[in-house]
């Protein structure tokens, strides 16, 4: 079956459903992995069209006397199914159903499957836990291609929270896996994750060589998952550069994508921004709308980092003390999530730019203080621009240096000084950053003389 994770994602779901009706006289449980598989590739495509299909198929074959895994498979298809319909309040029962009958499951396949239902339901710690489980359970039975599909559903839990140094680490990893297993749908989803990385820290330049690469591999297999990654990465680029327009434009492409193009729970996850630039821009009715899908969601999954960026999006749609209420409420639910570092911060910034348009510059400092405290900690480097402009608009002289210890570096060299910090090589930057390893060494040498140290180990007890 594995040959399809280097073919075109909607063949592969054709392909894989014949293959699953041929078995259903003969082996229940053989026809049931091979539907999972098409789903799965279906959904990779970003076509609930084929997904439905395939579980239309698969779910009647599973008895309620089966074992876990088959029932667990079942869930899964039908939790996706459902949500794919936008039907949010049905599908969270049955996703947290596939979840419970993981527990004590130590094949890949099904911890990643668990880790998919995590992420629908707005679970970024349980996405963790679960999908570095299957990355060492593939490790440990030597079952070495389901490693990328791991990493990547991990990936998408890191860079939220703000854990660039393991995010960046785990989608190299993801990406140097899928190249050297030849699954090539993975890469693509590891250099979209790249892609997003570099949107979040303000690499202008890597962000648009990551996505543009992203692009040409989606648009030759039909790739809707990472196709759909790229353009919310290049949104998220845009509105750290103060590009609203552009944003919108970019994530509004989304809501109408075909399979291939597109992803329905990408249009989802990328509500809060698209809210954002919607209401920057003027076009309040899309805002509306986006809003309140992303809230019926947040609502049923009772997720508190999704919940908090509903808040956030009502407030952003507000105006006056009812939108301080929002943003109040939705910094509220940030404390109690804490595992959602980077929207915290942008809540603040937002909050804070808010209370400057009310003319209280009292309140706003405090979150703006804030919200620059933690890009300046990420390298976040377009935020930390935006917000410095906040304060200096309400006549506030500045804290410290714009980045701690690496504020002479120059964008470049502030991602290679991290990565080496890290621990990786030359070779292995040079690959993450589509630059030669002769580059690197250049600008090892440039960044050591800069904050005059000698050495990796220096490197990394500054940095670390």
């Amino acid at each position: 079956e594995f040959e399809t994770l280097d073919s075109n994602a909607v063949d592969a779901a054709e392909r894989l459903y014949a293959a699953g009706r041929a078995l259903v006289p003969h082996d229940r449980a053989l026809a049931l992995r091979a539907l999972v598989r098409s789903a799965d590739s279906a959904s990779y495509a970003g076509d609930p069209v084929r997904h439905a299909r395939a579980t239309e198929l698969a779910v009647p074959l599973v008895r309620p006397d089966d074992p876990p895994s088959m029932r667990l498979i079942a869930a899964f298809l039908e939790g996706c199914t459902v949500s794919f319909r936008g039907d949010y309040v049905n599908s969270t029962p049955l996703l947290r159903e596939a979840i419970r009958l993981s527990h004590g499951m130590s094949a890949p396949s099904e911890l990643v499957w668990a880790g998919i239902c995590g992420l629908r339901l707005g679970d970024a710690p349980f996405v963790r836990t679960v999908t570095s489980r299957a990355r060492e359970s593939a490790r440990s039975r030597g079952e070495h291609v389901f490693v990328p599909s791991a990493l990547a559903f991990l990936v998408f839990s890191e860079f939220w929270s703000g854990r660039f140094p393991s995010a960046a680490g785990t989608a190299l990893t993801g990406l140097r896996a899928s190249r050297e297993s030849g699954q090539t749908i993975w890469a693509a989803q590891h250099l979209a994750s790249l892609a997003m990385i570099a949107a979040i820290q303000g690499d202008v330049d890597t962000c648009h060589i990551r996505a543009r690469a992203v692009t040409a591999q989606a648009g030759e297999r039909s790739l809707g998952l990472p196709s759909a990654l790229a353009s919310w990465a290049l949104a998220v680029l845009e509105l750290s550069r103060g590009n609203a327009a552009d944003a919108f434009f970019r994530l509004r492409s989304l809501v109408h994508a075909g399979p291939g193009h597109g992803h329905p729970t990408m249009r989802l996850l990328t509500a809060p921004h698209f809210v954002e630039a919607a209401v920057r821009t003027g076009k309040t009715g899309w805002a509306r709308a986006s809003q309140a899908g992303y809230r019926g969601w947040a609502e049923a999954v009772e997720s508190p980092s999704a919940l908090a960026l509903a808040a956030r999006g009502d407030g952003l749609l507000a105006t006056g003390e009812e939108a301080a209420d929002h943003f109040g409420t939705a910094l509220d639910l940030h404390r109690a999530c804490g595992d959602d570092d980077v929207e915290h911060a942008r809540t603040q910034l937002l909050f804070g730019a808010s209370l400057r348009r009310s003319r209280l510059p009292g309140r706003a400092r405090e979150h703006l203080y804030n919200a620059l405290e933690t890009f300046e900690r990420f390298g976040a480097r377009l935020w930390v621009r935006q917000t410095r402009a906040e304060l200096r608009a309400i006549g506030t002289a500045e804290r410290g240096p714009e980045t701690p210890a690496t504020g002479e570096l120059t964008a470049q060299q502030q991602q290679i000084a991290q990565l080496v910090a890290e621990g990786a090589t030359n070779r292995e930057v040079a690959a993450h950053m589509f630059i030669s390893p002769r580059t690197v060494e250049h600008h090892l040498r440039g960044i050591f003389r800069r904050l005059n140290i000698r050495s990796r180990v220096d490197l990394a007890r500054l940095l670390n």
